[in-house]
């Protein structure tokens, strides 16, 4: 019985995060994810999508010019 539960819930949660891709989305996430696995210690779910997003070509323009990132912390926050 604890085994159908949990066989459930793992195929409740892979139904809700599914999405529909095109083969072209596949392509450029199976990219995504290959180039963050060799220029990272490895890919959050998070990242993949990001990189997916923003192209994996100007994602690695970006990590070879990292003047052009904005800081995350405001200048408020930081101490002096």
């Amino acid at each position: 019985m604890h085994r159908i539960t949990w066989t459930v819930v793992f195929a409740l949660v892979l139904a809700g995060t599914a999405r529909a891709q095109t083969p072209a989305d596949s392509v450029e996430r199976a990219r995504a994810l290959h180039a963050i696995n060799r220029i990272t210690f490895g890919a959050r779910p998070e990242d993949v999508d990001r990189v997916t997003a923003m192209g994996v070509d100007a994602s690695i323009a970006q990590q070879l010019h990292p003047e052009g990132i904005a800081d995350a912390a405001p200048a408020s926050s930081r101490r002096g």
